[in-house]
């Protein structure tokens, strides 16, 4: 026998309050179709319903949540020779003076992780805007890096997010 709709709104209603996570699986729309989700060898229901894109990045540092800035940029660097990796590092911290990021830093990469050791140096940036990056890029001290750098590296890979 079918359940009545109400009765079964009503539920994912008290569920979507008991939830513990992001505030877009709370208030998943009752209207959204439920779908079977395989997790760890249990079978559980969700309301198939993406996760907004608009939703600013928040980030939790103990008791207090802060709102992220609207950009980061992280570029990942190897270098030819092991020896170069500090010119690289002095090469990129140029980028330092550049003016319209709001955060940034470079930082050899520790090497921690034993499964992966090719980059050796990391740069992370946060920007306020997209017009704050580009104007970052056409600033000409980040021509300078770049011709003091690109010869000595071999691997760079760079992330927007």
């Amino acid at each position: 026998m079918r359940e009545d709709p109400l009765t079964q709104a009503g539920r994912w209603a008290a569920l979507s309050r008991v939830l513990k996570g992001p505030s877009w699986v709370r208030h998943i729309p009752l209207t959204a179709p439920i779908r079977p989700v395989a997790h760890q060898a249990k079978l559980w229901f969700c309301r198939a319903h993406p996760r907004p894109r608009a939703e600013p990045s928040f980030q939790s540092t103990g008791s207090t949540v802060t709102q992220r800035p609207t950009l980061r940029h992280i570029v990942f660097f190897s270098a030819k020779d092991k020896a170069d990796i500090h010119k690289i590092v002095e090469g990129l911290s140029l980028l330092a003076q550049i003016p319209h990021s709001s955060f940034f830093e470079v930082q050899r990469n520790t090497q921690s992780d034993q499964l992966s050791s090719e980059v050796d140096v990391v740069v992370y940036a946060e920007f306020e805007s997209e017009e704050a990056m580009e104007a970052y890029k056409a600033d000409p001290i980040y021509q300078q890096s770049i011709d003091l750098v690109r010869p000595l590296r071999d691997l760079r890979i760079a992330a927007d997010i």
